[in-house]
């Protein structure tokens, strides 16, 4: 029993720490469909900079032949890891620097902004949910009030979103 007791004391110690020292949030990024098909990414701070874009596969869909997880799927998949040109203050609208003809429908993926000061995040997206953005709107986090893994939103929505993030 002391043993027991002794490991958990130890897995509450270190999930403290690992919690503690995690970067915060300081903002948010969307990717929007723009007028000639391609992609933007929106970057919206509240506070802080950024100075890489990181495309993440951090998790798989299910397999649509049996339903069942694919667990490891996404760990086949290279992260995609871009140096922005100029440090991110505030705002940005940027070209997406991936090709979304390489995402895979089965692994889900999210942009992830990060700088010394903390990191931004869109919401989880496969290549399916990114093909489904249609000219003009953005795929974001999801807000408070939603229970999926994105939202899909005008631009005045994702400024909308943005401002209530930083407050």
């Amino acid at each position: 029993m002391k043993r027991k007791q002794a490991f958990a004391a130890l897995l509450l110690a270190v999930t403290l720490t690992l919690t503690a020292c995690s970067p915060p949030f300081i903002g948010t990024v969307g990717i929007q469909r723009r007028a000639d098909g391609s992609l933007g990414v929106l970057i919206r701070l509240c506070r802080g900079s950024l100075n890489t874009l990181t495309l993440q596969a951090v998790n798989s869909y299910p397999s649509a032949e049996n339903g069942e997880p694919l667990s490891n799927a996404w760990e086949a998949v290279d992260d995609s890891r871009t140096r922005l040109s100029t440090q991110v203050n505030g705002e940005a609208d940027l070209t997406a620097a991936f090709n979304e003809s390489e995402l895979r429908s089965d692994v889900l993926y999210h942009l992830w902004g990060a700088g010394r000061d903390g990191n931004a995040f869109s919401g989880l997206f496969s290549a399916g949910d990114l093909a489904a953005v249609n000219t003009g709107e953005v795929l974001a986090e999801p807000s408070r009030d939603s229970l999926g893994v994105h939202e899909i939103m005008t631009p005045r929505e994702f400024e909308a979103f943005s401002e209530e993030f930083c407050s």
